[in-house]
């Protein structure tokens, strides 16, 4: 009798895992609100790192000046991406910067 519950319990989590693997996976889009379309670039690829700075080293929130952080951001921003900046514990600068590349770009080298 407790052989027959298992198996049972068995059967209907196998036929559940099944059912489950048939049914619609929902489609999640997220949209931003913007007031119109993002202008497309030269970037081929979206990409993520620390913001660095003139001198190749990676932008500190204590040390960088206005200046190489807005290099940085006017440089992407002309080249067809929307920035993400987050200020890290470690004071660095972390960057998400989608690409929204027109059709044939070839990316400028970075200054």
């Amino acid at each position: 009798m407790k052989t027959a519950r298992i198996v049972t319990s068995l059967m209907c989590d196998a036929l559940l895992g099944i059912a489950d693997q048939n049914a619609p996976k929902p489609q999640i889009k997220a949209e931003d609100n913007l007031p119109g379309p993002i202008r497309v670039g030269n970037c081929t690829e979206s990409r993520a790192g620390y913001v660095p700075t003139e001198a190749g080293q990676q932008a500190n929130l204590s040390t960088a000046s206005e200046q190489e952080i807005g290099a940085y951001v006017l440089w992407r921003l002309r080249n067809g991406y929307s920035l993400a900046l987050f200020p890290m514990q470690s004071g660095r600068i972390h960057a998400e910067a989608t690409c929204y590349p027109a059709k044939g770009a070839k990316e400028a080298p970075a200054p």
